[in-house]
């Protein structure tokens, strides 16, 4: 049986649909018939792998936007869970819970003001408004990954009060 192999520019080569650019490298056939070949990236071509951080970023804002299952489909796992009180702990709760927040308020607005990666955990720290006009919420948000898909939440806000006493402001 035979597979055919296309090497060049534009090929999908992975699930999540990078396109890269190969070079052959070396190729060799046996006496079996079987032909190895080696490729490797075109010379000043950088494959990038999107970061966790990146991920956690872009769920966050897709989600806040209304795209509640597109943002699931995309970047959360099967064995998602998280530990947000107001809810049960599965996927599935979760997500319903964001779509009808997504229906009560369509003119959501998240605003990610820092993020930070180690390893396979991120944390975001986002001014989370709901309506505009409303002052909004300090939310952080902890992402843990696996295989490139988030497996695992945490979130906590904090409402911005009218007054504070503190001249730096929550953001």
């Amino acid at each position: 049986m035979v597979y055919p192999i296309v090497l060049g520019s534009g090929k999908h080569l992975s699930k999540d649909r990078r396109i890269v650019t190969l070079r052959l490298v070396e190729t060799e056939t046996f006496k079996s018939g079987v032909f190895c070949f080696a490729i490797g990236l075109e010379r000043g071509t950088k494959m990038t792998k999107t970061s966790h951080r990146e991920i956690a970023k872009s769920f966050l804002k897709l989600a806040a936007s209304g795209e509640v299952r597109e943002a699931y489909s995309r970047y959360i796992g099967p064995n998602f869970r998280h530990h947000n009180a107001f809810f049960h702990g599965d996927r599935e709760s979760l997500m319903l819970a964001m779509e009808e927040n997504a229906t009560k308020n369509p003119n959501k607005k998240l605003e990610i003001k820092l993020s930070l990666e180690d390893r396979d955990l991120v944390a975001t720290y986002s001014h989370v408004q709901q309506n505009l006009g409303d002052l909004g919420s300090a939310v952080v948000h902890i992402f843990r990954f696996e295989g490139g898909r988030i497996v695992e939440m945490w979130d906590i806000g904090q409402a911005v009060p009218e007054d504070s006493p503190n001249e730096d402001g929550m953001f």
